[in-house]
């Protein structure tokens, strides 16, 4: 039966222009998102539902919008890439998507309906707006983080893709809702023009309705001040990186938006730890540093690297791939940034799906060919937990190792099945073993 469902679905490829069978398609997702809240009684009715979308950040943004509202004493729920969290505990994702196929995402919004939450924050993919996921729940507000080069091989372009993560607010807009929007982004305009203009919050580094400023990152600590309307307050985070300030300013924003105190949405920043896969530091037993990041947009790796390059007094060793069956022209822009920032580059596998390892990474070596200044080693690596098992050996006090793309996944997809992964078991095992 599979065999005979790859066939059509083969068939329909070479019969079918892809616009057609991609307006089949989200035709069938709406119907199958009607159906589940048919089924489920149209639930979230009763919840106060936030979504944050974006290329970079969501999942952080996520996490730090529930925080900060658990913390002042509201009740809040989360849906994000990484994990879920409703009725005070954390609970597993059971897919890996960014936002839930409809009959699991509207069964998860009404266990948590049936919960004490009052908030439900939603990591908001631009493939759920475009395919219906969404259709049915009733936002009261949402976050746009920044938009880059990511998932064209579905949407084509870039208008495509920024039409479709507009598609979030243009949902908020019709029915009143507010927005908080970086300052930064070329983008940002379009998102704001459906959300009426007293219901905007815009932020950034020294720009934007709140906006941080007098950054200083220490120990693996970063300390900052924010400012809006005149008032200001000190902020803290336990972690590093310029765009986790920005992140945070996104989480504050959310948190005026819904009549909270800037005081007190900052001091609850405090107690943050963070994410898993996102900007996780481990220290090695000689005192080198791993870092283990899900960037895998050209963006994210530039905003990654050149904050540790910054930061950094030793080598910064990057280990990463590129993605297999996928958009082939964001890999050579990694090499290219790796080499722009990096000291020693460890290719290996990421999700390759069937493509060769040794394919991918000649891609990515002809951006690291670009950088006449680069006078690092470059080292091919197949087997991710060798290659991490290497760049933690040859680390030295006051190195950093960068381990991006892979973050909280716990699978490598490729040819012949799944291989089960832990990035931060491997980093654990490394250390270990020194």
């Amino acid at each position: 039966m599979a065999g005979m469902y790859k066939k059509f679905k083969k068939a329909l490829k070479m019969l079918l222009p892809k616009s057609t069978r991609r307006s089949i398609a989200n035709a069938y997702h709406y119907l199958e998102t009607l159906t589940a809240n048919v089924v489920l009684g149209f639930p979230g009715r009763t919840l106060k539902i936030i979504g944050v979308t974006g290329t970079s950040g969501k999942s952080t943004v996520t996490a730090m919008v529930g925080h900060i509202f658990n913390k002042v004493g509201r009740k809040t729920a989360y849906f994000s890439t990484t994990n879920a969290f409703w009725g005070g505990r954390v609970h597993a994702n059971t897919s890996t998507l960014t936002t839930e196929t409809p009959m699991n995402l509207y069964r998860r919004i009404k266990e948590v309906e049936r919960s004490a939450d009052e908030y439900l924050v939603v990591e908001s993919s631009a493939h759920a707006v475009v395919q219906h996921r969404l259709a049915f729940i009733r936002y009261i507000g949402g976050v746009f983080t920044n938009l880059s080069h990511d998932h064209l091989d579905y949407f084509g372009t870039m208008d495509r893709y920024a039409a479709a993560k507009r598609g979030l607010f243009e949902m908020i807009g019709k029915r009143g809702g507010w927005g908080v929007f970086v300052e930064s982004d070329e983008h940002s305009k379009m998102m704001q023009a459906p959300i009426d203009e007293q219901q905007r919050l815009t932020y950034g580094i020294n720009s934007g309705d709140v906006w941080g400023e007098n950054i200083i990152e220490k120990n693996g600590v970063t300390s900052f001040n924010v400012h809006y309307q005149g008032e200001a307050a000190p902020a803290k985070l336990r972690l590093t990186g310029t765009f986790n300030v920005e992140n945070a300013l996104a989480a504050i924003g959310c948190a005026l938006q819904e009549g909270i105190g800037l005081a007190e949405a900052t001091k609850a920043l405090d107690s943050f730890e963070g994410v898993k896969g996102r900007m996780e530091r481990f220290e090695t037993k000689n005192g080198a540093h791993v870092l283990v990041d899900f960037a895998h947009t050209p963006d994210a790796f530039e905003l990654v690297l050149s904050d540790l390059r910054k930061h950094t007094d030793g080598k910064v060793i990057a280990v990463f791939g590129g993605y297999g069956n996928r958009d082939h022209s964001i890999r050579a822009p990694f090499g290219r940034i790796a080499a722009t920032f990096a000291d020693h580059i460890i290719l290996t596998e990421d999700t390759v799906y069937d493509e060769k390892v040794s394919d991918i990474n000649q891609d990515i070596k002809k951006g690291i060919a670009e950088v006449a200044s680069f006078g690092g080693e470059v080292e091919e690596i197949e087997a991710r937990e060798a290659a991490i098992t290497r760049a933690v050996s040859i680390a030295k006090k006051g190195d950093v190792v960068a381990l991006l793309g892979k973050g909280h996944e716990t699978t490598i997809p490729r040819v012949g099945g799944d291989k089960p992964w832990d990035e931060i078991a491997e980093v654990k095992k490394a250390i270990a073993a020194q």
